[in-house]
């Protein structure tokens, strides 16, 4: 045995006979070195509460050493919640001159996507070589997020055509259910019965609630025609695909965060670089025509709040990239993205008054609030 190694087992020695010292005097801090060739320190534990006396060995307080390095651990990993907040807000007031502009042109939503794409593209630019060639997320992971990202735009746009207005609202809306069933089947993730009671709660409130807008606003209007069977089946399955589409992208850019960093920019850039010679040659009838009539028009107030538009959009992207990054999961992600949901709905409807919105909204209100409220209570209660 070395020189180095015998006076290495002393050390280790003379810690255990301290802590046993420390423990005899009923004093509950292990803040000392273990001198294993690694270099571990084990932190101060002051902050917790009495050790209980069979618990008082030097093995217990090593557990609970190490458990208080990986608190530590995780207070220095990005916060959720100020993100979720951003990415609320930011999404809310995106939904103002994004209404605006449909005041004035409400055939424009593909138009005001196509120039959405074009300034992400265009800002990222000066450094898209960078962007590209020093990527930190895998090619395969943006080419997931691409294709989730394409196919969540074309099965909602193709429902819309297809289904009442209302009515694709309202099985939109479904997507906490459907996160649920993505989770279970594809992740393996289980909720417990309190979480999911949690989660058909927000469902039933944000459904209640966007039908009573959706009904005030058809109310005195003449009955839309009726729609084909075949229509409705596929417009419904197309809904349904949309929400899982983003349920899927929401967790490949949540998994691709975790494992390779927060990159935000790289994220958006490249996916709506890839994007848009995907999605608007096909709908380009949608878009070209528009852009003329735009130009001949020479309306700067519809301008200005395209810009606008097309301005809050891109950073509330990037915030809502950035939350679902830092969720703890899926359905949380979702719940987020409910809550802006209905936000926008308030904001929206204030924004059209009179008339004011219908009790129905407001009843389902309540029941949406109380159902988050449920649904985090349920989540922070420790497993048994």
């Amino acid at each position: 045995m070395s020189k180095a190694q015998h006076l290495n087992k002393w050390q280790a020695a003379k810690v255990k006979m301290d802590a046993i010292y420390k423990l005899k005097h009923s004093a509950h801090v292990l803040h000392m070195g273990l001198p294993d060739g690694h270099n571990i320190t084990v932190h101060s534990q002051e902050h917790l509460e009495a050790v209980e006396e069979e618990e008082r060995s030097i093995k217990s307080l090593l557990k609970r050493a190490v458990t208080k390095h990986h608190i530590e651990d995780d207070k220095e990993t990005p916060k959720f919640w100020p993100a979720a907040v951003a990415s609320v807000a930011l999404g809310v007031a995106s939904v103002v001159p994004y209404n605006m502009v449909l005041k004035g042109d409400p055939g424009s939503p593909l138009f005001i996507s196509f120039a959405l794409h074009l300034a992400i593209i265009f800002k990222g630019l000066p450094h898209a070589g960078k962007l590209i060639r020093d990527r930190g997320i895998p090619l395969k992971y943006h080419a997931a997020i691409v294709f989730l990202g394409c196919m969540f735009t074309t099965l909602k746009s193709d429902a819309y055509v297809r289904l009442p207005a209302s009515l694709c609202m309202m099985l939109s809306n479904l997507r906490m259910i459907v996160g649920v069933v993505v989770q279970y089947v594809i992740f393996k993730k289980k909720y417990s019965i309190s979480q999911l009671c949690g989660v058909a709660t927000v469902t039933v409130g944000i459904v209640w609630a966007s039908q009573a807008m959706q009904s005030a606003k058809t109310s005195g209007a003449a009955a839309s025609a009726s729609v084909a069977a075949s229509d409705f089946t596929v417009g419904c399955v197309e809904v349904f695909g949309s929400s899982v589409s983003l349920a899927l992208l929401s967790s490949a850019v949540k998994i691709a965060f975790e494992k390779y960093g927060e990159r935000v920019e790289e994220q958006i850039f490249i996916q709506h670089l890839v994007s848009l010679p995907l999605v608007f040659p096909s709908q380009w009838d949608k878009v070209g025509p528009r852009m003329l009539d735009w130009f001949n028009r020479r309306d700067l107030w519809l301008i200005s709040n395209l810009l606008a538009s097309v301005g809050s959009t891109f950073v509330a992207r990037n915030a809502a990239a950035q939350m679902a990054g830092r969720s703890p999961n899926l359905l949380m992600t979702q719940l987020v993205q409910t809550l802006e949901c209905f936000l926008q709905l308030l904001v929206v409807a204030f924004l059209r008054v009179p008339p004011w919105p219908p009790l129905g909204f407001w009843g389902g209100a309540v029941v949406l609030v109380l159902g988050t409220l449920h649904y985090l209570r349920a989540s922070a209660a420790p497993p048994r």
